[in-house]
C-alpha cells in the first residue's frame, strides 16, 4: 500500500496494491494476477491488464490511453463525479468488463470478443472501427457513429439502449 502519489514511465503490478494518491505512467500501466485501487488522479499512456488483472479507479482520470482487457480482467471507472473519457482504443477480450459510470468515447479500434462485458451506466460512443464476436452490454447506452461488424451475439440487458448512428454489419449465421 502507498499513501502518496507514484510516478514513473512504466508500472506493473501484480498482487494487491492500493494507492491513497495519483498514479502516473508515461507509457503503460500494466496488470496480471492483480487487485489494484487508485484513490488519485490517473494518468497512463497505456492502461493495459491481462489474466484476472483487476483494476478500480476511484478518483478523476487524466487518461486512460489504449485500454486492453484481456482473459478475465476487470477495470472500474467510479470517480465520485462522472466524466467523459476518450480513448484511442479498446480491447476487451475472453470474459473481461469494463464497468463504471463514466462516459466513454472509442475514437479508433474497438475489439469486443469472447463473452467480454460493457457496463458504463453512461455512455459509450464508439467512432471508429468496432469487431464485435460475443459480447454483452450491461446497462448504459451504446452509440455507435463509426463502423461495426458483428459476426456473434451481443447480449443487451438491465435497461441498456443501442443507437446505431453509423454501420453496423451483421456477419455469419
Amino acid at each position: 500500500n502507498v499513501a502518496g502519489n507514484i510516478s514513473a514511465d512504466s508500472i506493473e503490478f501484480r498482487g494487491a496494491a492500493t494507492i491513497g494518491g495519483s498514479l502516473t505512467a508515461t507509457e503503460y500501466v500494466y496488470t496480471q494476477q492483480a487487485n489494484v485501487t487508485v484513490a488519485g488522479v490517473y494518468q497512463a499512456a497505456r492502461t493495459e491488464s491481462y489474466f484476472f488483472g483487476h483494476v478500480t479507479l476511484n478518483g478523476p482520470v487524466t487518461s486512460l490511453g489504449e485500454v486492453s482487457l484481456d482473459y478475465g480482467c476487470t477495470l472500474t471507472l467510479s470517480p465520485a463525479t462522472p466524466q467523459t473519457l476518450t480513448i484511442p482504443s479498446l480491447y476487451l477480450d475472453r470474459s473481461s468488463t469494463l464497468q463504471g459510470n463514466d462516459n466513454l468515447i472509442v475514437s479508433g479500434a474497438f475489439t469486443w470478443q469472447n463473452n467480454s462485458t460493457l457496463a458504463l451506466t453512461g455512455t459509450t460512443t464508439t467512432a471508429g472501427t468496432t469487431t464485435l464476436s460475443g459480447g454483452s452490454l450491461v446497462g448504459g447506452h451504446l452509440v455507435n457513429t463509426g463502423t461495426l461488424t458483428q459476426s456473434s451475439d451481443l447480449s443487451a440487458r438491465n435497461g441498456a439502449t443501442i443507437d446505431n448512428a453509423g454501420t453496423w454489419n451483421f456477419q455469419g449465421g
